[in-house]
């Protein structure tokens, strides 16, 4: 009898742990997860960091939070995404390796300015629509305040989550299977120097995948200021002074300023020669990448 007893407990221990084990992204960490669309978007407006706008002025766990353009108003005709991916950690066998949460907050024309929510199961073949979907409404599940109102002004954060549990049977997800979660928002043609959409505290399941390729979260780095006009400086955490090297580039992504190299935590760049836009730096360290957006006035 005590052989029978003793694997019971075991699995049940193990079950309980899983269940209170998640991942979660403040984006006050690394975050390295977080892919913003660069390639086919070089203009992404969506960045890491402060509130610093009208309306958005702090974060739900500071300080700092996921903006469409962390100081200016959002774009017109602009679509911007940033992704999670995953492992599913249980194939969607319990409910806890089956839900994205978080917070939002959005400011924005209700007319033809929103986010939108998405999900993929199959390596991003097939998108399910989280907010309109209609081929799998019955397996939809918004719990816990509802379906996420993407557009108008929510007057504050809002919470959201998100159980996707039974869409396993339509996509046979299984062990270890990548789960990707897309977010993004839309604007039109009108101006209306309105703040656009931010994103904070995400919790999914237990086992996230890296895409380092792509990452703005290896590690952080700040440009000021921003905007700049003949010059700008770009710190970077650096404490055992490895070899770094920072390049420009511009929107359509050729680079502008040559390589620069320090082993210190702070580039001086000279701007002169550059036209107003829209730039971009990417920072390389022993391996690692962090990227940021830069405009020149």
């Amino acid at each position: 009898m005590k052989n029978l007893i003793i694997p019971f407990l075991l699995l049940f221990t193990q079950i309980s742990l899983n269940a209170q084990m998640g991942w979660l992204c403040n984006f006050d960490n690394s975050c390295g997860e977080q892919l913003q669309d660069t390639v086919s978007n070089p203009n992404n407006i969506w960045e890491v960091g402060v509130p610093d706008k009208t309306v958005f002025d702090t974060a739900q766990s500071n300080p700092w939070s996921m903006i469409t353009d962390l100081y200016a108003p959002y774009p017109v005709n602009d679509t911007s995404y940033f992704i999670f991916k995953y492992a599913s950690a249980g194939g969607y066998e319990y409910e806890h390796t089956a839900f994205v949460s978080g917070y939002y907050w959005v400011n924005s024309d209700s007319l033809q300015d929103y986010g939108t929510m998405e999900l993929s199961l199959d390596q991003g073949n097939t998108w399910v629509d989280m907010l309109n979907d209609t081929a799998y409404t019955s397996d939809n599940h918004w719990e816990m305040g509802g379906k996420p109102v993407l557009t108008g002004n929510s007057n504050g954060w809002k919470y959201f989550r998100y159980s996707s549990r039974y869409l396993a049977q339509y996509f046979n997800v299984g062990y270890g299977d990548t789960v990707i979660y897309r977010f993004g928002f839309i604007s039109d043609g009108q101006s209306d120097t309105l703040d656009g959409l931010m994103f904070d505290s995400f919790q999914a399941e237990d086992w996230v995948e890296d895409l380092p390729q792509y990452s703005m979260g290896q590690f952080r780095s700040k440009v000021y200021p921003n905007p700049a006009l003949n010059e700008v400086n770009i710190s970077f955490n650096n404490p055992q002074s490895k070899a770094s090297s920072c390049v420009i580039l511009d929107s359509f992504g050729q680079i502008v300023v040559d390589s620069i190299s320090t082993t210190t935590e702070e580039l001086h760049i000279d701007l002169q020669g550059l036209s107003s836009g829209i730039y971009h730096y990417q920072i390389t360290k022993d391996g690692e990448v962090s990227k940021g957006k830069l405009v020149v006035q």
